[in-house]
């Protein structure tokens, strides 16, 4: 398996161990302190990774808008987290609310490399974003 490979799925399960806690959350802390308590912990996380790779001695690269980039990043992250956890408090189930997240998050993964970075769209990969488009369709049902 590829290297990338590996750190996606490992990826993959992290964050969907961090959306059955987010749930879990619902009712035991208020959607404000829980998006400060998760954030927070998540920023140790990678100040700790940070740590680790200037301790290595590996080049931190950057650029002013690079650092624009991932400041926007973040806010939606932040935007993601706070809508994420009100959904919950609205109700919503887990097996209805995360389908919805990571198909839509699927169906912009895909668009965007289409159209902004110009990856190749082939018949399977556009059958595969309709049946996100089905699956986010379904899901609200």
């Amino acid at each position: 398996m590829k290297a990338w490979m590996v750190a996606a799925v490992i990826s993959a399960v992290c964050y969907g161990i961090n959306n059955i806690l987010l749930k879990l959350t619902n009712g035991r802390i208020s959607d404000a302190l829980g998006a400060v308590c998760i954030q927070t912990f998540s920023l140790a996380v990678i100040v700790g990774y940070f740590l680790l790779i200037k301790m290595r001695g590996e080049a931190v690269n950057w650029s002013y808008q690079g650092i624009a980039i991932s400041m926007s990043s973040g806010i939606m992250m932040g935007f993601g987290l706070v809508l994420l956890l009100t959904a919950f408090k609205f109700g919503g189930p887990v097996s209805g609310v995360i389908p919805v997240l990571l198909s839509g998050q699927i169906v912009l993964a895909a668009l965007a490399g289409f159209l902004l970075f110009r990856e190749g769209l082939s018949a399977i990969k556009a059958i595969g974003i309709l049946c996100c488009f089905l699956g986010i369709w379904l899901s609200s049902r």
